[in-house]
């Protein structure tokens, strides 16, 4: 463990020790301004003159709290509200930022600070303004100190109406056990409901009710 120069210690750093250890020393070999550790070992319990030097080189590790950004389906041309994702240093060195930025149709705004203290953690706010109809897809891109290079996160959106909206009244009600009600249901097709050839189109969906459970189909015809 590493002194805070007041008698107290850091985090523990856990690591694997080779073979025989014998001595222990740090410095910053890297010149990165965060010390390294180095263990001189051997390679037999009876040896006296340390024979190996290890070194552990201290480095920052980025780490998101998701993988992937999901937007729901928007208009082209407007702008969705953001999602907010989480970005640490889970390593054990100063995280350092060149550059962060979003590609094609998504914007970033973000409250992290260069440098990024080990355990820290900042925001990035995405949001997603689409250019044309269909699948869109981009990314976010983090330039900085960690390895192996550059960071990237999947960012994916829809642009244009949704399929179909649902629309249920009254939105929720009470039904006592072995008693019945009635629903009204409306479907309202968008630019991605797909007709048959007879300009026909059918949705599944799947109804429950408490305190028994009933499964339907329901076929919307037009």
């Amino acid at each position: 463990m590493l002194g805070n120069g007041d008698g107290t210690f850091q985090v523990p750093i856990p690591f694997q020790g080779t073979y025989y250890p014998r001595d222990y020393t740090v410095g910053d070999f890297n010149s990165d301004g965060t010390w390294d550790l180095v263990q001189f070992s051997t390679a037999a319990t009876e040896s006296v003159s340390p024979q190996t030097a290890t070194v552990w080189s201290s480095t920052p590790t980025l780490s998101f709290a998701a993988s992937v950004l999901q937007f729901s389906a928007q208009t082209v041309g407007t702008t969705s509200s953001p999602q907010v994702i989480s970005l640490g240093n889970a390593g054990n060195a100063a995280l350092t930022f060149t550059s962060i930025g979003a590609s094609r149709d998504f914007s970033e705004t973000n409250t992290c600070t260069s440098p990024l203290a080990v355990g820290q953690i900042c925001k990035i706010n995405v949001s997603f303004t689409p250019t044309t109809n269909g699948s869109r897809s981009g990314k976010i891109t983090l330039a900085d100190n960690a390895k192996p290079g550059p960071q990237t996160l999947a960012l994916n959106g829809w642009a244009g109406p949704p399929d179909f909206t649902i629309a249920t009244t009254p939105s929720s009600l009470s039904i006592a056990a072995g008693s019945s009600t009635t629903y009204e249901l409306t479907l309202t097709p968008g630019d991605g409901f797909v007709s048959d050839s007879f300009g026909r189109s059918k949705i599944g969906c799947l109804i429950k009710a408490l305190p028994e459970e009933y499964i339907g189909v329901l076929s919307h015809l037009h």
